[in-house]
């Protein structure tokens, strides 16, 4: 399959979950995600990752209960906690899933981001 039938593909299959090009979302919140990219994982964690530099060096510490959580989904996987009031639990986890199983950033990246993002949108 050639990149642009792949780039076309992707398109259309944000079409079809009613996500526009240039759709702003929350930047806080989860980001629509497709099943594919779910399971699969992301091309580029670019907008559902933080920068390494945003991510507090708490959750840098893999002593902190939302990285090794983190740490646990990406090995074992596992039941995710209660999401907080006002986040999309099918949002939250899809989100959550395409980074983790996405192969552009490095793992520590990964898991520090994940933990903050999970430490955000869940009740730990």
């Amino acid at each position: 399959m050639s990149k642009n039938n792949k780039k076309r593909n992707r398109a259309a299959r944000r079409a079809a979950l009613g996500i526009a090009p240039t759709q702003h979302v929350d930047p806080l919140g989860p980001k629509p995600v497709d099943g594919m990219d779910a399971s699969l994982g992301l091309n580029s964690t670019t907008g559902y990752l933080p920068a390494w530099d945003e991510i507090p060096v708490a959750f840098k510490n893999w002593h902190h209960p939302a990285a090794r959580l983190a740490s646990r989904l990406f090995s074992e996987g596992g039941k995710m906690p209660e999401p907080k009031p006002g986040v999309d639990r099918r949002l939250a986890l899809r989100h959550i899933s395409a980074v983790l199983h996405s192969m552009a950033p490095r793992h520590e990246h990964k898991i520090a981001g994940v933990a903050m993002l999970l430490n955000r949108w869940y009740t730990l």
